[in-house]
Formats: C-alpha cells, sequence, structure tokens
C-alpha cells in the first residue's frame, strides 16, 4: 500500500471495524432507499464490501454479486463472516 492510500489504516483497524459494521443490520442501513432497489435478480458490484453485509443481503436475495475488497484483513473477515461462494 502506498503512503496516502485511501485504504491506509485499514488493515490496523479491521477487528474494530468488522465488529462495528457488522452491529447494523442491512436493513437498518439502507432503510431509506430499499424502495429504489428493484426485484432481482440482479447483478450487482459491491466496491469496497467491508464486511461482505450487503454482499450477503444481495446474494440471499438471489442476485448475482461480486464484491471488492482492497484491504486483505478486512477481505478476510468477511469471507469469514459471510462464506457465501
Amino acid at each position: 500500500m502506498t503512503s496516502g492510500a485511501s485504504n491506509q489504516g485499514y488493515a490496523e483497524e479491521a477487528p474494530v471495524l468488522l465488529r462495528r459494521y457488522e452491529e447494523a443490520a442491512f436493513d437498518d442501513v439502507a432503510g431509506g432507499v430499499l424502495e429504489l432497489i428493484p426485484a432481482g435478480p440482479l447483478r450487482v458490484l459491491d466496491i469496497g464490501a467491508g464486511t461482505g453485509r450487503d454482499t450477503a443481503w444481495f446474494a440471499a436475495r438471489g442476485d448475482g454479486v461480486l464484491a471488492v475488497e482492497p484491504t486483505a484483513a478486512m477481505r478476510a473477515g468477511a469471507m469469514a463472516l459471510h462464506p457465501l461462494p
């Protein structure tokens, strides 16, 4: 990672961030826009997937999702929390 990267610090904070992000359900976080999400199945690209919470929500609906998380520690945590293929 280069100095000044937008994901700088995430690796060190991953354990705290993983717990904090997972404390809030997708429905609670996205509540104001849920009615704007079309019925599926959709093809979703989750850039900066973090804990995988949002990716898992879409996948559970039957949507095809590609999750991209640049921080290895966050990506590993997401895969452990939401072990969907």
